[in-house]
């Protein structure tokens, strides 16, 4: 947690850097009359300040995943998303079946684990590609995955949509 507020720290900071350059740089192009001035055209032009107001609650909320959960999911996305993850294929259809939540709960935590690191005839094993804090971070992301995300019949059979929500 202090190292998100650093980070969102940073870039306010990084924002106020980059506000001040451009203060710097219009107010060494005004001319007397205190407007900017275009080197080929003598007529002042107005100079524009726009504000934006930022809503701090939200900018620094603590995001809905935790770090460990954001881990895991971007190992999914790269290591396991391809062959199990119908949402984003135009088939639904994949080499593996759907996981989520519920496949890790059934299973349990640990034969989880065992079963990606010992893989099958066609799934690789994954005990020398993920070690057992990326195993760890996996599962805390698939236990955010709710049942609801799971492709219905009809989208497997090809008769409807992710987005129609029909079943």
């Amino acid at each position: 947690m202090p190292e998100r507020k650093s980070i969102a720290i940073k870039l306010f900071a990084a924002g106020l850097f980059v506000a001040g350059v451009a203060c710097v740089t219009a107010i060494a192009q005004r001319g007397a009359a205190g407007a900017a001035m275009a080197p080929e055209d003598p007529k002042p032009v107005p100079l524009k300040i726009t504000r934006r107001d930022y809503d701090s609650k939200a900018l620094l909320a603590t995001p809905p995943m935790t770090e460990s959960q954001i881990k895991g999911r971007a190992l999914f996305l790269q290591r396991c998303a391809y062959c199990h993850d119908g949402v984003g294929q135009p088939t639904y259809k994949t080499m593996g079946g759907w996981i989520g939540g519920e496949t890790v709960k059934a299973l349990g935590d640990d034969a989880f684990k065992a079963f990606v690191n010992t893989g099958t005839v066609r799934m690789p094993s994954f005990k020398f590609d993920l070690d057992s804090q990326q195993m760890d971070d996996v599962v805390a992301f698939l236990k955010t995955v709710p049942s609801a995300e799971k492709p219905t019949q009809n989208q497997l059979d090809g008769k409807a949509t992710a987005s129609d929500g029909s079943d």
